[in-house]
C-alpha cells in the first residue's frame, strides 16, 4: 500500500487547492505523465490484489479510485461489482446510487443501478430507472436500450419491448442480436 502514498498525496493537494485549480495543475505536461503513471500503477495493483484474494484491500484501493476519479464508470463499476463479489448487495446497490445522484443529467449514470436490478430480477425500478436516462437528451449506451427492451419483456409489455428495440434499431441498424430479440417479441405479439 506504501506504493500509492503518492497518489493519496495528489488527491489530498487536489482537495486543498480547490477542484478547478488542480484540474488546471493536471493539464500540465508532467502532471499528465504522473496521473498516467498513478493510473496504470493503481490497475497494476487492484489486479494483484484481486488475483491474490486480498479483497478487502482491493475494495479499499477501488473507493480511493473512485474519490480520485468519480466520474470514472470502470471504476464505480469495478467497485460496485467487488462488493457484490463479497456478497455485500447493500454497499453494490449503495455505489450505483451515489453514481446516479452525483451525476443525474448524464444517462450512463443510471445504468448500474437498473442493471443491478434487473439481475435481481426486480424488473420495475430498472424501466423508471432507464426511462429517465433516455430522456436526458445526452447519448444513452446502447446497453440501456437492450436492458431496458429485455425489462419490458419479462414484464409482459411487448408493445413498449418492440418499441425499444426499433428504437435502438434506429440507432444501429446492424445490431443482429437486436434484430433477433426485436423478431421474438414481434412472435409474442403475433401469439396474442
Amino acid at each position: 500500500m506504501n506504493r500509492i502514498w503518492l497518489s493519496a498525496g495528489m488527491v489530498a493537494l487536489g482537495a486543498g487547492l480547490g477542484c478547478a485549480q488542480f484540474e488546471k495543475m493536471l493539464t500540465t505536461p508532467g502532471a499528465e505523465a504522473m496521473t498516467r503513471a498513478v493510473y496504470t500503477r493503481t490497475g497494476v495493483e487492484k489486479d494483484a490484489l484481486f488475483d491474490d484474494g486480498n479483497f478487502p484491500a482491493a475494495i479499499e484501493l477501488l473507493n480511493w479510485e473512485v474519490i480520485w476519479r468519480p466520474k470514472d464508470y470502470d471504476a464505480v463499476t469495478n467497485l460496485g461489482w467487488m462488493y457484490g463479489n463479497i456478497e455485500r448487495k447493500d454497499l453494490e446497490l449503495a455505489v450505483y446510487i451515489r453514481f446516479k445522484e452525483a451525476y443525474p443529467e448524464w444517462a450512463e449514470a443510471y445504468y448500474p443501478e437498473a442493471e443491478f436490478y434487473f439481475k435481481s430480477r426486480v424488473y420495475k425500478p430498472t424501466l423508471a430507472l432507464l426511462e429517465h436516462s433516455l430522456t436526458l437528451g445526452n447519448t444513452a449506451h446502447p446497453n440501456s436500450f437492450r436492458l431496458l427492451a429485455h425489462a419490458y419483456d419479462r414484464l409482459g409489455f411487448y408493445e413498449e419491448s418492440l418499441q425499444t428495440w426499433n428504437r435502438l434499431l434506429e440507432i444501429d441498424p446492424n445490431d443482429a442480436a437486436a434484430k433477433v430479440n426485436r423478431d421474438k417479441v414481434k412472435a409474442k405479439i403475433s401469439e396474442g
